[in-house]
């Protein structure tokens, strides 16, 4: 696998279309959406809603769930996903109704986006454009509308830079975000020296992202934190399963401490698991301990597992960390799995049944 994954030739082979440049440019693609956020028009009655609902799917979703856990002490109004046809019957005059489509086509959103219209709730859209964007224009509905000018592989899940800076910016300047300019450069500082190391040029044995993504190879990973982390295990989950085509779950402790550990009485069913543990320093004693007799529980049942440190000294360095760790892990992973990381081959299937 050193061998493999040393090889630019190989590199080469899986990344035609520009994944790695993608996952390079987290951090431009949060710079742009911060800059540009401050100069949309947000009404000042915005400000007074008593809660806040975002719609979307997929990669415009994962991005919103990454932050209202890793910045839950941080906001003021609670956040509620919705990802799918539905709208909450709380959703009114008094909802602060958030629109998220990388590519302004999602269908469930868009019908989302409709009945909060007819419900008169406070609406702001986050899009590339297509069919949202001209929805937000024909209803002069505040919008980001953003050209994904660090995106070259043009994958939505590649993209969370515009959602998650997009999504901060708002909050922000909407003050229901108690987030200083200096935390957000701080942690930005952080993933671009971080990120140095996980590069296709950095050698097998100097650089973790390939070692990770060498040990889930034929493995099925399982994802372990806390909740403060739940929303960066979604955000990995997805893409070990769209760029790598490899099965992952991910659960949260303590939740998982009052059931799963009892899935685990028959561990010859278990032997392709990995369980990876990602603890945090910033994890109160009593969560740690858990952390520790979880993993203790497992070596009984001679299953396997391993521990990925977080670097960083708060929660917004260590989710951005791990968002870029775990992007250049899928995309590894993938080479070794001799998969297309760009092509979501199944996906693509499913959507042109669902237009018949």
């Amino acid at each position: 696998m050193k061998k493999i994954l040393n090889s630019q030739k190989q590199i080469k082979k899986y990344n035609q279309g520009q994944i790695l440049e993608s996952i390079e440019s987290l951090t431009d693609q949060v710079k742009q959406s911060l800059s540009e956020v401050l100069k949309i028009k947000l009404p000042a009655h915005y400000k007074k809603v008593d809660k806040i609902v975002l719609s979307g799917m997929g990669g415009s979703e994962i991005g919103c769930d990454l932050l209202r856990q890793a910045l839950a002490d941080k906001l003021k109004k609670p956040i509620t996903i919705i990802s799918g046809y539905r709208l909450p019957r709380f959703v009114d005059k008094k909802t602060l109704f958030l629109s998220s489509s990388y590519s302004g086509h999602t269908e469930e959103v868009i019908i989302t986006t409709k009945k909060a219209i007819k419900r008169q709730a406070k609406i702001l859209i986050i899009t590339s454009g297509g069919k949202l964007g001209k929805l937000a224009k024909k209803n002069k509905i505040p919008a980001y509308i953003f050209k994904p000018s660090f995106n070259p592989s043009n994958q939505p899940r590649l993209g969370l830079g515009y959602s998650i800076g997009g999504l901060i910016q708002i909050l922000r300047r909407l003050q229901f975000l108690d987030l200083k300019k200096s935390e957000i450069n701080k942690a930005l500082s952080l993933v671009e020296k971080e990120s140095l190391k996980f590069e296709a040029k950095k050698d097998f044995n100097k650089n973790p992202a390939k070692k990770l993504a060498s040990k889930i190879h034929k493995k099925v990973p399982v994802l372990l934190s806390s909740n403060d982390f739940l929303g960066n295990l979604h955000v990995l989950a997805n893409q070990l399963q769209e760029n790598a085509k490899n099965f992952a779950a991910y659960y949260a402790l303590p939740e998982m401490n009052h059931h799963l550990i009892e899935g685990l009485s028959h561990p010859d069913l278990l032997k392709k698991f990995l369980f990876i543990f990602l603890p945090s320093n910033l994890l109160p004693s009593r969560l740690k301990k858990r952390f520790k007799i979880t993993k203790n529980i497992l070596g009984k049942k001679n299953l396997k597992s391993i521990n990925v440190d977080l670097k960083g000294k708060d929660f917004l360095s260590q989710s951005f960390y791990l968002l870029t760790l775990g992007s250049f892990v899928s995309f590894y992973l993938a080479v070794l799995n001799q998969k297309d990381p760009q092509k979501i081959p199944l996906v693509d299937y499913f959507k042109k049944q669902l237009s018949k």
